[in-house]
């Protein structure tokens, strides 16, 4: 079997995965559902994964790993520290939102995009210098007024 074959098929293993464990949970889904999702034969899925844990666990890792460099690109691509927080804060409110099942949608989405130009706001009147976040009644060290 060829690499590019090979990878090919994992790559659909995991996008089916993602499918059936969204669709069905996990605890409820099965090897056999997800192997008839990527079109494969049931075992073929344990030429690639050990288990089906083994499967969520590559999966999780695969989709972090791709959003942390979408990220990282996108944070690279800002100017100075207001925008890349608020940038940031718009990634992570909108993290998922191109799938279906995300439970952000559209209405969610829109609710983050009006969000987002609100923060950096304070931070640019201060000249860009953002202030720490302290409950009332808290000192620099966080415990309470003497």
């Amino acid at each position: 079997m060829q690499a590019r074959e090979r990878n090919d098929k994992r790559a659909r293993i995991l996008d089916a995965a993602g499918e059936v464990f969204a669709e069905r949970g996990y605890f409820s889904s099965t090897v056999a559902e997800i192997a008839r999702a990527a079109g494969v034969a049931d075992g073929t899925i344990y030429l690639y994964f050990k288990s089906k844990d083994d499967l969520l666990l590559r999966l999780f890792d695969e989709k972090m790993t791709q959003l942390l460099a979408e990220a990282k690109a996108a944070l690279a691509e800002e100017r100075d520290a207001p925008s890349r927080l608020k940038r940031f804060i718009q990634l992570q409110l909108l993290a998922g939102g191109e799938e279906p099942r995300s439970g952000l949608g559209a209405g969610g989405r829109a609710a983050a995009e009006r969000a987002v130009p609100q923060v950096g706001r304070s931070a640019e009147a201060r000249g860009g210098v953002p202030r720490p976040h302290r409950p009332s009644g808290q000192g620099r060290t966080g415990q309470g007024a003497s």
